[in-house]
């Protein structure tokens, strides 16, 4: 059984309720379907319009941070799909 993106932001956004009550928004789905793509943030930025920094410095922190507490261990960019 393979393992897809679609699967990853299915866990992630179930995560986002548990956490926050709220699901994902489109920018953090970007980011996980960017980080899937092993793309860097600029490249992330450019497909969605957004600014690099927004997204490094403010949006993916925060959805790491989301993650790592829900899983109970460190999530980041690097190892978010292996």
């Amino acid at each position: 059984m393979s393992f897809l993106v679609e699967d990853a932001i299915e866990a992630a956004n179930r995560a986002a309720i548990n956490q926050c009550d709220r699901p994902l928004t489109d920018v953090d789905i970007i980011i996980l379907k960017g980080t899937w793509q092993r793309l860097e943030y600029d490249q992330m930025a450019a497909q969605g319009s957004y600014a690099t920094s927004y997204l490094s410095q403010d949006v993916a922190p925060k959805l790491w941070k989301l993650l790592s507490a829900e899983l109970g261990e460190k999530i980041k960019k690097s190892n978010f799909i292996l």
